[in-house]
């Protein structure tokens, strides 16, 4: 039997093989996804001043934009989410 390899360089040689390129598409991989958080983010922010632009009311119209206001909460979490792997992918980047 050989020599065991080296875990870095093993590692090195994945990553590369599975984002072909590199440090450099990791980069592009975590600016893409940084971006796409900001844009779900801004949409969120949309639907959320749409809704307090409603002139509906009552109990039905309460209870619509309290289930829309949920969701709205979901696409920030979801915006947050996404900004956490921009930062994992640019770590693994940095680990490159």
């Amino acid at each position: 039997m050989g020599t065991p390899a080296d875990p870095r360089q093993i590692a090195h040689q994945v990553i590369g093989q599975m984002f072909a390129g590199g440090e450099g598409r990791l980069r592009e991989i975590a600016a893409e996804i940084d971006r796409l958080a900001k844009e779900t983010e801004d949409q969120g922010a949309q639907i959320d001043q749409a809704l307090d632009r409603l002139t509906w009311r009552g109990a039905a119209a309460d209870a619509f934009i309290a289930h829309e206001r949920a969701r709205v909460n979901e696409i920030y979490r979801t915006a947050q989410d996404m900004e956490a792997l921009a930062q994992t992918v640019s770590r693994l980047a940095d680990a490159y």
